[in-house]
C-alpha cells in the first residue's frame, strides 16, 4: 500500500497523520482512522487518568493479526512537547507522558493500540497512587464466576478502610484498583496488597490463588498482586486492545458490573456512547485515596508547624466574633496535608472561596465568579486570611453584621495535589466527588492572581446539548415526605445556557429558539451567576395566570427580527426554571434534587421574566387545586433524587389532570363526507429507542381550521411504506409518511392489545 498522509490540527499541535486507512482489525474492518477517533474522542477522559504517569504502549504496525512489541521508551522522532521522564536503574527507560489530546493522537497515528501505564504519577514518581488485584481467570471459566469473586473480595478489601473500583481488562478478567495516598514505596505498597489477599485465598482456596505460575494454578483464578511492583504496569482505562474485536479496558459502576453479560461487549465502538450518555464511573477516583492499612497512624502536627499556624491565623481570629457567628474557631489540629473544599458565599456579593490545605492551616482565596469551566478562561482569585482546617467542612448562616456575613455552601470537597511549582504560581489538581480539573494559580500582584482551567472537560455543559431528564406517569400523586410537588406547566420545554454573560435556549427537539425570546437574554439583571444550565418551562399567561400553549408556540415559530417584537407586545413569555444542571464552574446534577433548588433559587433575581417554579410539600392538595384550575397537572420529584440526563427515570412522576400523551403522526386516511376534501382520521404511535409502537387512529378533535392546516403540513412530509407491522383496516385508503411530526392526543384507556380509547387531538407540538 503507498503510504498517505495529511497534516491535522489538534489543539495547539500539528501532526502528520499517515495511512488512516490501513485496517488494524482485518476481521472486524476496523481502520486506523477509527483508532485515532476513538482515542481523540475520549481524550479529557483518558487524560484525567493517565496524565501525569509513565506509559508503555503495544505497538501493532500491520494490525492485529501481524507481529506487535512492547515499548517503553520514547522513539527518537517524538515531537518535543510529547512529554518524558526517565526512570529506572540508572534511568535508562525514557517513558512518555500523554498531557494533551495530541498525545493520544500522536500514539493512535503510530498505530499504539494499547496504552499502559505505571502506578504513580507526577511528581510522585516512587510512590504509587493506587494498587491492584489482576483477577486472572483460567481457561474456561465463567464471567459469572468472576463476577463473583470480584464482588466477594470487593467486600474483603473494604473491611480494610479502602473503597474499591473495577474494570475489564480488555480480556477475560477485571482490576479492582484501591486508591491510597501517594506517600509510600512500591514496596509498602505491595506488601499491604499481599497482606490483604493472602487471608482472602486462603478463605476461597477452591477458586482461587496467589501462585503465579500456570502449572500450579489447577484451574483457579489467580489473584494478580505482583503487579505492584516498581516499573510494573497494568493497561490504562479506555485502552483499546489489540484482540478480536476491539475490547476495551472499561471502568464500570458495581451495578453496572452486575448486569454485564461479557466484557466483549464493551469495545471501541460502544464504549464512546457509554462514557457520553453516562458519564465515568471512575471520575474523581483519587478523592477516595486512603492511607495504607499498614502504616495508618494518627495524624500529627510538628511544634514548628503549629506555631506558624497559630500565628497565621491570628487575622481569622481578629475578624470574628465567635460568640456571634457559628464559624470554626482558630484551633490548629492535624489534617492530611492535601485536602480542598470550595465554598459557595453569599455574602453581600456572591463569590467562592478555594481553600487549600498547607502546613495546618487552609490557604484561601476569594474567587468572585467561580472556578472556570474551561481552558481560556481568566478568574480573579484575591487571597484572603488562612482559615483553620475545621472550615473545609462548614457550612451555615454567617449571621448580618458579621464579617463575611450570608450562606456558605460547601461546593465540592476532596483531595487535591500540586502537579507543578512555577516562579510565580503553581498547577494543582483538584480531585472530588463533586469537581475534577487541572488549575493554574498565577500570581499577578499584591493579594491577586489569576486562576485558569489546564484541562478539557470530557463534557462541556455550556456549549453542548444536554437531554432533558423525563418522567413516568401515574394517575394519582404519591403521599410520601420523600416528593415535592411542583405545577406541571403547559409551555416550551427549554434548556437555558448562560455562558460567561451569553444566553442560549434549546427546545427538546435541539432547536436554537434564543432569537424568539429577547426578553429572555438579559443575564447581569436575571442571574446571580457567571455561567449555569437550567431546565425550565416557557410559558405566555393569560389574564388569570394560566398558561396558554398556542401563545407560545406562536412566540416560537416567529424568524424575522420585527415578527418577533410584534409577537412579544403580544404575548410576553414568562421562564419558570425548575432545575439546575451545571453551576458557576461545576456540573451540579449529581447534588440531590434539593440542594439543587437551593442553590438555583439563590441565583435566580426577582423582578425578571425568570422565575423559579415553586415547590411544596401537600401533593394531594396542589393536584386538586390543579384541576380545579384547569391546569395540565403537578410533577411529584423525589427530594434527593440526582438529574439524570436522556433517561425517563421513577424519580419524577407526571401526574396529569386528564389523560393524555404525545404520538408521533405516521399516516392520514382518506376523507369521506363532509371531510371529502381533508382528511378522515390519523394514525399515531408512541416512538422511542426501540422504534414505534402503533396506539390507533384518531378521528375526532379537529374543527375545519384544524382540518384543513394539519392537512396542509401533512402533505408536506414524505410518503413511505407503511411503518408498522399492523395492518389497519383501512391500509388501502392510508397515505403513511415519515413518523417526524408529534402531536398531542387525549384518551379515556387503552385496550387489552394497547389501542387508545376514546382518542380526541389536542394539538401538534412543533417543541417535540
Amino acid at each position: 500500500m503507498a503510504r498517505t498522509s495529511q497534516y491535522v490540527k489538534v489543539g495547539k499541535r500539528t501532526l502528520e497523520l499517515s495511512n488512516l486507512k490501513k485496517v488494524l482489525w482485518p476481521e472486524d474492518g476496523i481502520l486506523k482512522a477509527e483508532l485515532v477517533h476513538y482515542y481523540l474522542t475520549l481524550a479529557p477522559t483518558i487524560l484525567s487518568h493517565i496524565k501525569g504517569r509513565p506509559l508503555s504502549v503495544v505497538r501493532f504496525p500491520n494490525g492485529i493479526g501481524d507481529e506487535s512489541f512492547f515499548q517503553k521508551n520514547r522513539p527518537d522522532w517524538a515531537p518535543e512537547w510529547m512529554d518524558h521522564i526517565e526512570l529506572g536503574d540508572d534511568r535508562k527507560k525514557d517513558y512518555m507522558i500523554a498531557t494533551e489530546d495530541a498525545s493520544l493522537v500522536f500514539l493512535a497515528n503510530l498505530a499504539c493500540i494499547e496504552l499502559h501505564q505505571m502506578h504513580c504519577r507526577a511528581p510522585e514518581f516512587d510512590k504509587p497512587d493506587y494498587f491492584v488485584v489482576d483477577l486472572d481467570p483460567p481457561e474456561g471459566m465463567r464471567f459469572d464466576t468472576i463476577k463473583e469473586i470480584a464482588f466477594d473480595f470487593r467486600e474483603h478489601l473494604e473491611q480494610y478502610g479502602y473503597q474499591t473500583f473495577v474494570k475489564t481488562t480488555g480480556k477475560k478478567g477485571l482490576h479492582l484498583v484501591a486508591p491510597v495516598e501517594p506517600k509510600w514505596t512500591f514496596d509498602d505498597v505491595f506488601e499491604a496488597a499481599k497482606a490483604i489477599a493472602q487471608p482472602f485465598v486462603e478463605k476461597n482456596k477452591s477458586r482461587t490463588t496467589l501462585h503465579i505460575k500456570k502449572e500450579y494454578r489447577k484451574g483457579k483464578l489467580l489473584m494478580d498482586i505482583y503487579r505492584n511492583r516498581p516499573h510494573q504496569t497494568i493497561i490504562s482505562a479506555y485502552s483499546v486492545r489489540g484482540s478480536a474485536g476491539a475490547p476495551v479496558s472499561t471502568p464500570l459502576s458495581w451495578e453496572r458490573l452486575e448486569s454485564l453479560g461479557s466484557p466483549a461487549e464493551l469495545n471501541l465502538e460502544t464504549v464512546p456512547d457509554m462514557v457520553l450518555n453516562e458519564g465515568d464511573p471512575w471520575e474523581g477516583i483519587a478523592a477516595y485515596a486512603a492511607q495504607l492499612h499498614t502504616h495508618r497512624k494518627q495524624a500529627r502536627i510538628k511544634p514548628q508547624t503549629r506555631e506558624a499556624a497559630e500565628q497565621s491565623l491570628k487575622t481569622y481570629d481578629n475578624k470574628r466574633e465567635f460568640h456571634r457567628t457559628p464559624e470554626p474557631g482558630p484551633t490548629v489540629k492535624a489534617g492530611r496535608g492535601n485536602a480542598f473544599v470550595i465554598h459557595r458565599h453569599h455574602a453581600s456579593r456572591l463569590h467562592y472561596d478555594l481553600r487549600l490545605e498547607k502546613d495546618g492551616t487552609l490557604k484561601s482565596w476569594a474567587v468572585p465568579k467561580g472556578l472556570p469551566q474551561r481552558p481560556g478562561i481568566k478568574r480573579l482569585a484575591v487571597e484572603v486570611e488562612d482559615h483553620p482546617l475545621s472550615y473545609l467542612t462548614f457550612e451555615g448562616k454567617i449571621p448580618k453584621g458579621q464579617y463575611g456575613g450570608g450562606d456558605v455552601w460547601v461546593y465540592a470537597l476532596g483531595r487535591y495535589q500540586i502537579t507543578k511549582e512555577k516562579k510565580n504560581g503553581f498547577y494543582f489538581r483538584l480531585q472530588s466527588k463533586e469537581l475534577n480539573g487541572e488549575y493554574r494559580m498565577h500570581k499577578t500582584g499584591g493579594k491577586n492572581w489569576l486562576c485558569e482551567r489546564v484541562d478539557v472537560p470530557q463534557i462541556d455543559f455550556l456549549r453542548q446539548r444536554i437531554e432533558f431528564m423525563l418522567s413516568e406517569s401515574r394517575e394519582k400523586p404519591p403521599v410520601s415526605d420523600e416528593y415535592i410537588y411542583e405545577i406541571k406547566w403547559d409551555g416550551i420545554r427549554a434548556m437555558i445556557s448562560l455562558d460567561e454573560g451569553e444566553m442560549r435556549i434549546l427546545s427538546r427537539n435541539g432547536k436554537d429558539i434564543t432569537a424568539s425570546f429577547p426578553e429572555l437574554l438579559n443575564a447581569e439583571e436575571s442571574f446571580r451567576a457567571t455561567n449555569g444550565l437550567f431546565d425550565a418551562e416557557i410559558v405566555c399567561l393569560d389574564g388569570h395566570g394560566k398558561p396558554v400553549f398556542k401563545h407560545v408556540i406562536h412566540r416560537m415559530q416567529q424568524t424575522s427580527e420585527h415578527a418577533i417584537e410584534r409577537a412579544r407586545a403580544k404575548y410576553p413569555v414568562i421562564c419558570y426554571i425548575f432545575d439546575c444542571l451545571y453551576l458557576d464552574g461545576r456540573p451540579i446534577l449529581n447534588e440531590p434534587l434539593h440542594r439543587r433548588r437551593t442553590w438555583l433559587t439563590d441565583a435566580v433575581k426577582s423582578g425578571t421574566a425568570y422565575r423559579v417554579s415553586e415547590a411544596v410539600e401537600e401533593g394531594e392538595e396542589l393536584f386538586r387545586a390543579a384541576g380545579t384550575m384547569g391546569l395540565e397537572g403537578i410533577m411529584a420529584k423525589v427530594r434527593t433524587s440526582p438529574y439524570q440526563p436522556g433517561k425517563r427515570s421513577p424519580f419524577w412522576l407526571k401526574v396529569k389532570t386528564r389523560h393524555t400523551a404525545d404520538c408521533v403522526i405516521i399516516g392520514y386516511t382518506r376523507g369521506k363526507g363532509n371531510r371529502e376534501r381533508v382528511f378522515g382520521a390519523i394514525h399515531v404511535a408512541f416512538k422511542d429507542e426501540k422504534g414505534l409502537k402503533y396506539v390507533g387512529k384518531v378521528g375526532s378533535g379537529f374543527d375545519d381550521k384544524t382540518l384543513k392546516s394539519l392537512l396542509a403540513e401533512l402533505k408536506k412530509l414524505k410518503e413511505i411504506k407503511r411503518p408498522i407491522r399492523e395492518k389497519p383496516l383501512d391500509d388501502s385508503l392510508t397515505t403513511w409518511v415519515e413518523p417526524t411530526m408529534m402531536c398531542e392526543v387525549q384518551y379515556a384507556s387503552f385496550t387489552r392489545d394497547g389501542m387508545m380509547r376514546e382518542p380526541v387531538f389536542l394539538r401538534l407540538r412543533p417543541d417535540l
